[in-house]
């Protein structure tokens, strides 16, 4: 009777559903299979990248260059539904036959913006079962470009992603907003892949070139938008767009953009063990010295743990994070448009100096407390130590 409950369940374990891992963390950008596209991601740091295509012959092709390039893929299992709900379950089964098992798909992307095209819950519902009952081991998804939108498609896949593009359209910090929103509608400990602004909203929006007011984000934008979402504790961080399919985007053409996005996946890179660890600590207080600026700073608190650093350093193939000492790291975020003065509290720690990462400054952390000045919508990470 043991030998047949252990064959059981090593059987369950090889061939059961593969969950969403927390190991990984996905730092992806949107694209076109190509290798000069997925070799362009993997030089600037990104580990994932997201295709449209359907065609399964394209997708197997793209499976193959993702495991050259060293990236994992998410893509389409071969189609999505019609607004009936209807899909071509040939080209489905054509594309979960050759791939349902691959190590190199990250997860199967089922729809883009299903609320956009009005796409019914139970059609997506039902296309999800088909897919996990064809390649249970690989994790589904798929993208609402509104976090209050996610509670019509709830249940309708293992891992939900959100896009939302505020430049010039809304302020930057409003993406906390529908990361809280969509969240309220997941399963418990249910993954989320934020996708992020890389473009201007000029090629795309008749209102924002009627105003003229299009434009890529800035550098610092691009880290605000990053790093916020990390403070809100999303489990993956997409860009759009190096490519679209028609090439009414095409990323090079924006150097400057493509560099500034460069030294936001580096940072990323640099500093991949907090994003991996899984030991977040509760208590910290924040106390903003002006009253209209009260819970403007958002905080993250994490203890990084060696194994936390082994495992970036073998998830990044890169030894930047080797550089990163175990101990206790501090992620704070401005998400006004104005500078505050802040005093983070109740630390519990001894009196030291500690180090502001990005910007190489040195604070006091005395009686529990460090006293820091942040100019609007700037990114602070501070080590505390062991």
């Amino acid at each position: 009777m043991r030998k047949v409950i252990l064959i059981f369940l090593i059987i369950f374990f090889l061939h059961g559903c593969r969950p969403a891992s927390r190991e990984f963390y996905p730092i992806g950008i949107y694209t076109v299979p190509s290798e000069k596209a997925f070799g362009d991601a993997c030089c600037a740091g990104f580990n994932t990248v997201l295709i449209y295509n359907t065609e399964p012959e394209v997708i197997i092709e793209a499976e193959k260059l993702a495991e050259k390039s060293g990236l994992k893929l998410v893509c389409y299992p071969g189609n999505y539904p019609s607004p009936d709900g209807s899909f071509y379950a040939n080209r489905v089964d054509q594309t979960l036959k050759e791939l349902r098992n691959s190590e190199y798909i990250l997860a199967w992307y089922l729809y883009d913006e299903p609320e956009v095209y009005d796409l019914r819950s139970d059609h997506l519902y039902n296309f999800n079962l088909y897919i996990k009952e064809r390649s249970p081991r690989i994790p589904t998804a798929f993208v609402v470009g509104n976090g209050e939108k996610y509670r019509n498609y709830a249940g309708c896949s293992d891992i939900a992603m959100l896009d939302w593009y505020p430049i010039p359209l809304y302020p930057p910090e409003s993406i906390a907003h529908h990361i809280t929103e969509c969240r309220a509608y997941t399963g418990r400990d249910q993954p989320i892949w934020m996708v992020l602004q890389a473009f201007d909203w000029t090629l795309f929006s008749e209102t924002v070139r009627s105003k003229g007011t299009g434009r890529v984000p800035t550098f610092e934008e691009l880290k605000f938008m990053t790093f916020l979402s990390v403070v809100e504790r999303v489990d993956g961080l997409f860009y759009w767009t190096y490519r679209t399919p028609k090439d009414e985007w095409i990323m090079l053409d924006h150097p400057g953009l493509w560099e500034d996005l460069n030294k936001v996946v580096k940072e990323l890179n640099a500093y991949y063990a907090f994003l991996i660890s899984k030991k977040r600590v509760e208590g910290l207080r924040v106390n903003e010295t002006a009253k209209a600026s009260r819970g403007q700073i958002r905080c993250l608190l994490k203890e990084v743990a060696r194994s936390d650093l082994r495992r970036a350093v073998r998830i990044t193939g890169s030894n930047t994070t080797e550089d990163i000492e175990a101990g206790y790291y501090l992620l704070a975020v401005n998400a006004s448009g104005s500078k505050i003065e802040a005093e983070f509290l109740d630390f519990g720690i001894c009196d030291r100096n500690v180090e502001e990462l990005f910007s190489g400054d040195t604070l006091e952390l005395k009686s529990g407390t460090i006293l820091d000045v942040l100019s609007a919508y700037e990114v602070r990470l501070y080590y505390l130590g062991l």
